[in-house]
């Protein structure tokens, strides 16, 4: 009986011999496989050339925007003071919003001479008109043209100057853009427009 028992005990031990080296076998093969990878990982890499083109379209319409230099037609300056504070309109870029439409970045620059720390939506009112109808201002997200376009939240000490972009959605990429800017809090000694200038937008 027990040397029955050790019959099957070598038995058993012989097939798992065997099939550990089975097993032993199957992960050289799979070694195969991965070099097999190494080589459609040369694929890959044009996948990634791939996803690179695919990267380009997300570029479009963003750091292609048209520099605009302003006109002065319209019987405005681009310089206006009001009390404490200088505004300049400067130079716009036309570009495109989120949507894919036709937008104007335009860069402003003010200065605070007053004893309080302000932010130009505390003094300043700003607005964009084309074919004499007013443009909405708008948001514009990962657009090289666009990186000022939070600043004028940003509040400064007296003396500082800050320069910032508002951006406004237009009609058209045609039609002349009026920009205005106003005072924002002195209602009762309302000076209308501080500084307006005219954009003619580059014609195609």
């Amino acid at each position: 009986m027990k040397k029955l028992m050790a019959v099957i005990l070598i038995c058993l031990l012989i097939m798992s011999l065997a099939a550990c080296g089975g097993s032993q076998n199957t992960p050289s093969g799979g070694d195969a496989a991965p070099s097999g990878g190494d080589q459609s990982g040369d694929g890959p890499s044009e996948g990634d050339q791939q996803s690179g083109g695919d990267a380009q379209p997300e570029g479009d319409g963003s750091g292609s925007g048209t520099p605009v230099q302003p006109s002065g037609q319209g019987g405005g300056s681009d310089h206006g003071e009001f009390g404490d504070f200088t505004i300049d309109i400067e130079e716009a870029v036309l570009t495109q919003d989120g949507d894919g439409k036709p937008a104007l970045a335009v860069t402003f620059t003010w200065t605070n001479n007053s004893d309080k720390t302000l932010s130009a939506w505390d003094v300043w009112q700003f607005y964009a008109y084309q074919d004499g109808i007013q443009v909405d201002t708008t948001w514009v997200f990962d657009n090289p043209d666009v990186t000022l376009d939070d600043k004028d939240s940003t509040r400064i000490r007296p003396g500082a100057s800050i320069t910032f972009q508002k951006v406004f959605s237009l009609f058209n990429d045609v039609a002349d853009v009026e920009v205005e800017v106003e005072q924002w809090y002195d209602y009762e000694n309302d000076p209308g427009v501080i500084a307006a200038c005219t954009y003619e937008l580059p014609q195609a």
